[in-house]
């Protein structure tokens, strides 16, 4: 999936580069991911995986050590250079096709904010495709009270500081901005674009999908968690 970086230009920094502006080099640096959580809270233990935009395996390598079974998706055959103890897949996440189910498939990075309606019908129909009957699905989205209240930001470590800035509003419901990370004096700028996605739209979209948004979730708000209907 190809992710317009809107009026900014290109990211910097080492490379090599995926389509959507990442850095090879950097998400293979980076700290493993802590939304296990989010995934155990999900799944109630450990279960067979699909994740849809592995990257590097920040979060895969997380999750094999929390005992999950991962299958790992990435159309960045660099990215997935790095990922160890997985079943990688190479492909783009809208073509997939694997003919087999899933416990939880995860749609992470905010993929589907980064994409039009159409795209965002077929990376659903993909998640409703792996998802077993009794599965889970866990998205990552931009709230639209995200779009309301963004600003320039940072957070930082010893090592690494990510910040947000350049923020951009062109259009209604579009916003255009520059992750910056800082990891052992290196830096890299990506920038993205998202699109706001509105509570009841989402539903509709699911819905469509063949799933159902999941009241009172008590993972992060960033995070929604559907189920499959079925029958």
């Amino acid at each position: 999936m190809t992710i317009s970086s809107g009026p900014h230009s290109g990211p910097t920094g080492a490379g090599p580069f995926t389509p959507d502006g990442c850095s090879v080099e950097l998400y293979a640096r980076l700290p493993w991911a802590d939304d296990v959580g989010v995934v155990a809270e999900a799944a109630g233990g450990p279960a067979s995986v699909l994740e849809l935009g592995c990257g590097a395996g920040r979060v895969t390598h997380a999750l094999l050590s929390a005992g999950h079974r991962v299958v790992g998706v990435d159309q960045s055959a660099e990215m997935l250079r790095h990922v160890r103890g997985a079943r990688t897949v190479l492909g783009t996440i809208e073509e997939l096709r694997l003919g087999e189910r899933f416990e939880v498939v995860l749609l992470m990075s905010y993929l589907l904010s980064m994409a039009e309606k159409p795209l965002r019908a077929r990376l659903l129909a993909t998640c409703r495709e792996h998802l077993a009957d009794d599965g889970v699905l866990l998205l990552q989205w931009f709230t639209p009270e995200w779009f309301d209240t963004v600003t320039p930001r940072e957070q930082a470590d010893e090592r690494l500081r990510i910040s947000l800035h350049s923020i951009v509003r062109d259009t209604p419901g579009r916003v255009h901005a520059v992750c910056e990370y800082t990891l052992d004096a290196q830096v890299w700028q990506q920038p993205f674009t998202v699109v706001r996605i509105e509570r009841a739209e989402l539903r509709a979209e699911l819905a469509a999908a063949g799933l159902r948004w999941r009241e009172g979730f008590a993972g992060d708000r960033n995070w929604v968690l559907a189920d499959p209907v079925t029958g």
